[in-house]
């Protein structure tokens, strides 16, 4: 299995892991208007369903839902999505495109404002990971 990561994306922290072979995938609802990631808005590697509603993505920076609430509506919202068949496809467009690594990205800088830490911990509670899905970057995350 090729190592998961999450990381918030960026020109620095995007063109860094880009140069170290490791797959980008995107779980952000709108890409297509930034001059980093744009040219990847409804490719393979977009995935705008795994991000959290713009309603409640606000709700939680402007604090009108605290963490564990907005983490119970975030899996509310993406309940539907074959969460197994998605870390398949990861795993598979790693392996054609011989990547070390797979980044998922947010864009929030702080995880406590972020989905994809709740993200990580999803794919980790269901077994599709036997590991501990940290930052890229974190003291103990780097690949």
């Amino acid at each position: 299995m090729i190592p998961i990561h999450t990381s918030y994306v960026t020109n620095t922290t995007f063109g860094d892991r880009i140069k170290q072979d490791l797959l980008p995938i995107f779980c952000i609802k709108s890409i297509y208007k930034s001059e980093t990631i744009g040219k990847y808005s409804g490719t393979c590697i977009h995935f705008p369903d795994l991000a959290p509603s713009y309603k409640l993505s606000q709700d939680l920076r402007n604090g009108s839902v605290q963490r564990p609430e907005f983490e119970k509506s975030y899996l509310l919202e993406i309940g539907n999505i074959d969460i197994p068949e998605f870390v398949n496809k990861i795993q598979y467009l790693g392996k054609i495109s011989g990547a070390k690594g797979i980044i998922l990205y947010g864009y929030g800088k702080d995880t406590n404002y972020c989905h994809r830490t709740t993200l990580a911990g999803l794919l980790c509670n269901l077994g599709l990971v036997n590991y501990e899905i940290k930052e890229y970057g974190s003291e103990d995350g780097r690949i």
